[in-house]
C-alpha cells in the first residue's frame, strides 16, 4: 500500500472520530475486547433476540373471505404480505411464529394464528 493511501485512510478515520466527538461520543481505549463481548451477549440474552437461530419455513394457503384486502404479518419487518379480497394465496412463513391478519384499509384485526405444519389452510372470514 502506498504511503499516500495510508495517509488518506488515516485522515478518513481521524475525521470520523472528530465528527463523533462533536456529538459528545468519546473514544474508550481502555475497554478490553472481552468486556465488549460480555456486553454483546448480555444484550442478546436480555432482548431475547432470535436472529441468531436458524428458522424453519413452512408453506400455508391463505383464503381471504373478507370485504377488504388483508395484510398477513408477523409483527416483524420480514413478512408482510397483502392479499386481495376473495383470493387464495400460498405464503411461505416462519414455523411457530404468530401471524396477524389485519384489514388493509380499516386496520381491523381479523385473526391471529400460529402454524406448526406444512400445507395448512387458513380461512379468514369477516
Amino acid at each position: 500500500m502506498k504511503p499516500a493511501a495510508k495517509k488518506e485512510i488515516f485522515n478518513f478515520f481521524k475525521s470520523n472520530e472528530n465528527i463523533l466527538r462533536s456529538y459528545g461520543v468519546k473514544r474508550n481505549r481502555k475497554m478490553p475486547l472481552f468486556a465488549s463481548a460480555i456486553i454483546f451477549f448480555a444484550a442478546l440474552l436480555f432482548t431475547r433476540c432470535d436472529w441468531t437461530f436458524p428458522a424453519d419455513f413452512i408453506r400455508i394457503r391463505v383464503q381471504n373471505h373478507t370485504d377488504e384486502a388483508i395484510i398477513i404479518s408477523t409483527g416483524k419487518i420480514f413478512i408482510d404480505v397483502t392479499i386481495d379480497k376473495d383470493i387464495e394465496t400460498l405464503v411461505v412463513i416462519v414455523k411457530n411464529a404468530p401471524l396477524y391478519a389485519e384489514g388493509k384499509t380499516s386496520g381491523k384485526r381479523y385473526a391471529v394464528r400460529t402454524f406448526y405444519a406444512d400445507n395448512e389452510t387458513w380461512s379468514i372470514h369477516k
